[in-house]
């Protein structure tokens, strides 16, 4: 079994306001999903990188445990190959 490591404070602070925002947008509550947005700009997060990055987090892990990991992977790929292709058709589309 791997080592556990409990996480840093901030990190648990990011996860608490990513959930609240979910919370908020499952429940289209605007007010709540403002008051979250202008908590992270308080606190001093320009643009609300770690919040974004938060809230992905935690929309992977709902992924994952909606669809399961296999699935997930499988998605992943998926939007991968896509980019990959749209990456190239720009690209083809950028010499001629």
């Amino acid at each position: 079994m791997s080592e556990t490591h409990t996480p840093p404070f901030h990190w648990i602070e990011d996860q608490a306001r990513a959930w609240r925002l979910v919370a908020a947008i499952r429940e289209h509550d605007g007010v709540m999903f403002d008051a979250v947005v202008d908590e992270a700009r308080a606190a001093g997060y320009p643009a609300m990188d770690k919040l974004l990055a938060a809230l992905a987090r935690n929309l992977v892990v709902r992924l994952r445990m909606s669809i399961g990991m296999d699935a997930l992977d499988e998605l992943i790929d998926a939007e991968l190959r896509a980019c990959d292709t749209e990456t190239r058709r720009q690209g083809d589309g950028d010499e001629s």
